[in-house]
């Protein structure tokens, strides 16, 4: 702590953060959150979000830092939030007539004074998924009106081809209970510009996944890759919220 302070110089985001966690060991905790906060606001900026339950607003410009984005493959929810499933089982129930659709879930971590405001839910104060990209791949191609053509005749390729859209959707994330969604155009803004390339650095590999066993050619899964950077910023915040019902609107934010 010594030489952070006496020297006017930039550290690694990672320094600033482990000197803030062993403060907080040693119980000083505004100076701790401050530290941990600056290294994540060096390494990708703070966000300002609007936080809710499908009944009430709860936090109203509270800042908050990224922390991971988590992949899962198709959209399935019951009580507990989303179903995961593994990219075999995804393909499966494309083939079988869902859509071809895989979920990035967005964690975001509170900062000090977010951890200290006036509200009482505890979820909000920790590590938490907050919203969705909802990306359709692919439309089911089946009729249900068919129930005895053999589905087995097509390849998954052409499948692909026929019902191919490329549409992102911000939606609710994994979790049931609480959402969230940008508060401004310039917590947005530094979410697509210093976040979203980590983020498809992140997805690759996923994405890679559910394309070898389509068996497309490298051209399909380049422009998947290359859709997730279109994502537009006046897509990704609201403004003057009343209720939480308006947070997510199934636009395509690519467009």
């Amino acid at each position: 702590m010594k030489y952070l302070k006496r020297f006017n110089e930039e550290l690694e985001p990672r320094t600033y953060k482990d000197a803030g966690r062993n403060l907080l060991i040693r119980g000083h905790t505004t100076r701790g959150h401050e530290l941990i906060d600056y290294g994540h606001e060096k390494e990708y900026g703070l966000f300002k979000m609007w936080t809710a339950n499908d009944s009430t607003i709860i936090g109203r410009g509270e800042t908050y830092s990224f922390s991971k984005v988590e992949v899962i493959y198709g959209d399935k929810r019951n009580e507990r939030g989303m179903v995961k499933t593994s990219v075999e089982d995804l393909i499966t129930e494309y083939r079988n007539g869902s859509d071809l659709v895989v979920n990035f879930v967005f964690y975001f971590r509170p900062t000090g004074s977010t951890i200290k405001s006036s509200h009482n839910v505890d979820f909000l104060k920790k590590e938490c998924d907050l919203f969705s990209f909802k990306y359709v791949l692919s439309h089911s191609v089946y009729d249900d009106d068919e129930p005895d053509y053999n589905r087995e005749d097509d390849s998954l390729s052409d499948l692909y081809e026929y019902g191919r859209h490329l549409g992102i959707y911000l939606d609710k994330p994994a979790n049931p209970h609480y959402f969230g969604v940008f508060y401004d155009r310039g917590s947005a803004y530094k979410f697509k510009k210093y976040v979203m390339p980590k983020v498809i650095e992140d997805v690759k590999e996923s994405l890679f996944d559910i394309y070898s066993i389509l068996s497309t050619n490298t051209v399909e899964y380049e422009e998947c890759i290359n859709t997730l950077s279109q994502v537009k910023v006046n897509q990704l915040y609201r403004t003057d919220v009343k209720k939480p019902s308006v947070f997510y609107n199934n636009n395509n934010i690519i467009e």
